[in-house]
């Protein structure tokens, strides 16, 4: 299961609605084991994640934290877009 997420996670972005049954299902996973009693390195284990991925699934309050997109940054092209399109338009 974790290939499933990690591939869901990169297209989450462009298919939110798609990656819903995964991370929530994850997500409850995780805090099954968590409330089990489970450490979060033998949920890793267990799982076959990283400690990371589990410690980001078990910190998250909500399933819907951890879809979470990558930061828009300004490109150095910003400040010429208009020129650009109304050129190539």
């Amino acid at each position: 299961m974790p290939w499933l997420i990690r591939q869901v996670a990169r297209e989450s972005r462009r298919h939110a609605a798609s990656a819903e049954p995964v991370f929530r299902a994850a997500h409850a996973q995780v805090h099954q084991l968590i409330a089990q009693g489970h450490s979060l390195r033998a949920i890793a284990r267990r799982l076959g994640w990283g400690r990371r991925t589990v410690m980001r699934y078990a910190h998250a309050a909500r399933w819907q934290d951890m879809i979470v997109g990558m930061p828009v940054r300004p490109s150095k092209l910003d400040p010429y877009k208009p020129y650009l399109e109304r050129r190539w338009a």
